[in-house]
């Protein structure tokens, strides 16, 4: 692996530590055996329901800011004894989010296989720590607990480094 990328995979964990606290909270906090991972429009009487205390939803119903999770609705769950994690896809693009139409797509390698509109993105480039960064400002003004962040190995991922001609060894 190269001193560069190396060097890129350090900032960017630096960058959103010390920008987000709330990132922090995922390792200040005790995951229990029992949590559920509901990303499909859930909604918040279903999650009532839910006996585990440690909830991870996506920061929206349905991965748009218009069916976006307000503020009132996470201190709810929150004031019934919840503790709420948002999910993150940190190193995938997927088309159906706020920032699909805008991003720049020269970012994007191809499909990520198995997983309809998910993408393999250069993740290492300037333009997807800004997607990261409006991610982190609409979960942040929600009010979360924290947030659970998906394919933070990715670099590890053998097609990833076979279409970004780098690998995890250099």
């Amino acid at each position: 692996m190269t001193n560069d990328f190396v060097s890129k995979i350090a900032l960017t964990t630096i960058f959103l530590a010390l920008l987000f606290p709330v990132v922090l909270s995922l390792f200040a906090t005790e995951v229990p055996q029992d949590w559920i991972l509901y990303t499909n429009g859930p909604k918040l009487e279903e999650l009532m329901l839910v006996k585990s205390d440690l909830v991870v939803i996506d920061y929206s119903a349905d991965g748009t800011d218009k069916k976006a999770f307000k503020k009132e609705d996470i201190a709810f769950l929150q004031s019934q004894g919840k503790k709420v994690f948002s999910y993150l896809n940190f190193a995938v693009a997927e088309d159906w989010r706020f920032y699909w139409n805008s991003l720049n797509k020269a970012i994007i390698l191809a499909p990520l296989g198995g997983w309809p509109g998910e993408y393999y993105v250069k993740y290492w480039y300037s333009e997807w720590y800004d997607v990261v960064k409006q991610y982190m400002k609409r979960i942040t003004s929600a009010g979360f607990n924290g947030v659970a962040l998906d394919w933070i190995n990715i670099y590890q991922h053998t097609k990833l480094q076979k279409l970004s001609g780098k690998n995890a060894e250099g």
